[in-house]
């Protein structure tokens, strides 16, 4: 027969030490992915996953997952984890937002925190959520760069309550930083890429102009690498007929 031991003061504060170090070593984790790619390209899609992952376990919630702006007036779950088989699954779900109606009476750049997603009186920003996710618990913080909500990043407990205390809410927002680092980085190489695309033509635009003399044939060839830097459908030049009244 077992006995029962009440937790006492020390013990509290014992699992409390534990719970501040797994945080602090799941923050590291996140950053030592990121650490490797200051200079280089970063996976973006592969480092969301594996934050999911790493968070959903570590703050031993039911799933974790990132929720990102797909395109003006659409929200999607991008990225998810889940504890176990039986727990709904809400990859893929999108939710339709009108951002301009919903920024003059909520403020998205503050984290929803909900012990009890049936209480009454409750945050109506969870009106966003589907039941059929069957959150019960839910903590949501907003990934920021630049003062603009790249989406959200979110902890829902499906199969119990949870109460989620001040520490949690600030951990996920440390988080959320790291997040928003990963989408600068990824930002600041695919700029960097489009740049040197950009030079690349550009070089090999006057390295034409140099060595063709026909002129149909190097308008073709400038066109067409145009068409290539921009990403159009269609490339056109118009000459002005010597006239001056019409352009073939």
């Amino acid at each position: 027969m077992s006995v029962q031991r009440p937790v006492t003061e020390q013990t509290s504060q014992s699992l409390a030490r534990e719970r501040k170090a797994r945080m602090q070593e799941a923050r590291e984790a996140i950053i030592d992915r990121l650490a490797p790619h200051v200079h280089s390209e970063i996976d973006l899609d592969r480092f969301l996953h594996a934050v999911v992952a790493e968070l959903g376990r570590m703050m031993d919630a039911d799933r974790c997952d990132v929720v990102q702006l797909v395109r003006a007036g659409e929200l999607r779950i991008s990225h998810e984890w889940r504890a176990a088989e039986d727990v709904p699954s809400s990859l893929g779900t999108s939710f339709p937002v009108d951002f301009g109606q919903l920024a003059e009476r909520f403020d998205f750049a503050r984290p929803i925190r909900l012990d009890d997603t049936s209480a009454p009186d409750l945050d109506p920003r969870i009106g966003l959520l589907p039941s059929s996710l069957g959150t019960r618990s839910l903590l949501i913080v907003p990934v920021v760069l630049d003062g603009n909500v790249l989406g959200l990043v979110g902890l829902h407990m499906t199969r119990a309550l949870r109460r989620w205390d001040d520490e949690e809410v600030a951990f996920l927002q440390s988080i959320a930083r790291q997040i928003a680092v990963g989408y600068q980085y990824a930002r600041l190489y695919t700029d960097k890429q489009r740049e040197a695309n950009r030079t690349r033509a550009l070089l090999e635009i006057a390295s034409l102009l140099n060595s063709r003399s026909d002129f149909g044939e190097l308008t073709s060839h400038v066109l067409e690498r145009a068409n290539e830097l921009v990403g159009a459908d269609y490339c056109a030049l118009g000459v002005l007929e010597p006239s001056g009244k019409s352009v073939s």
